[in-house]
C-alpha cells in the first residue's frame, strides 16, 4: 500500500515498475497485490487547481493486471453531484503498461486505437446511486456500455422504468398507474 498527497502520488505501478500517470491528481491510498502491481485504491480530492470546490472520493478494486471493475464513489463539482456504485467490464488481455505510457506522445487522432491495442478501456455495465439530476437510479448497460434499462426515482418521488434500444432511444417507459 502507498499513502500519498496529490503532489506526491506515484504513477501507475505494474509489476513493481512505475509508469507515468499525469492524470493522477488525488491524494489517498493505492493498493498493490503480492506481485507489486496496483490493484485498487482509496482516493480523495478537494479543490481544483483554480481553487473551485471539486471534492470527491473513490474506493476501487481492479481486475488482475487490468483496471477497476468495482467503484464506490462520491463526487461534487460546483452544483453537480453524483454518488454510487459502478461495475465495469475490462478487456480480457493484460493491460500493456509500457504501451500506455507511450500512447500519450501520439497525435490525438491515433490515441484511441493505440489505447485499445494496449488493452485499455473498460465498459461501464452497472450504476446504482444518485445521479447528477438528483434522481436515484439503477442503470444497466450492455457489453458496449449502452444504457438498456433505467429504473429511476426522481427528487419529487416520480418513478419510471425506461427500456432503451441499442441507439439509446427509449422504446418503452413504465410508470405506476394512478390510484
Amino acid at each position: 500500500m502507498t499513502i500519498a498527497s496529490s503532489a506526491r502520488a506515484p504513477g501507475f505501478i505494474g509489476g513493481g515498475k512505475e509508469y507515468s500517470r499525469p492524470d493522477r491528481r488525488m491524494a489517498g491510498m493505492l493498493f498493490f497485490n503480492d506481485e507489486g502491481t496496483e490493484n485498487g485504491g482509496l482516493i480523495f480530492a478537494g479543490k481544483d487547481a483554480g481553487g473551485k470546490a471539486s471534492s470527491g472520493g473513490s474506493l476501487t478494486f481492479d481486475r488482475y493486471n487490468q483496471d477497476q471493475v468495482v467503484q464506490l464513489f462520491g463526487f461534487e463539482e460546483g452544483q453537480e453531484r453524483s454518488a454510487g456504485i459502478k461495475v465495469n467490464d475490462q478487456p480480457e488481455g493484460r493491460l500493456d503498461f509500457p504501451a500506455v505510457d507511450r500512447v500519450r506522445s501520439l497525435p490525438e487522432g491515433q490515441q484511441g486505437a493505440a489505447y485499445r491495442a494496449a488493452n485499455v478501456g473498460g465498459t461501464q455495465r452497472l450504476f446504482v446511486g444518485r445521479a447528477v439530476d438528483k434522481s436515484s437510479q439503477v442503470v444497466l448497460r450492455d457489453g458496449q456500455g449502452r444504457k438498456r434499462l433505467v429504473l429511476r426515482v426522481g427528487e419529487d418521488g416520480a418513478t419510471s422504468i425506461d427500456f432503451l434500444d441499442q441507439a439509446g432511444k427509449v422504446q418503452r417507459t413504465v410508470r405506476p398507474t394512478a390510484d
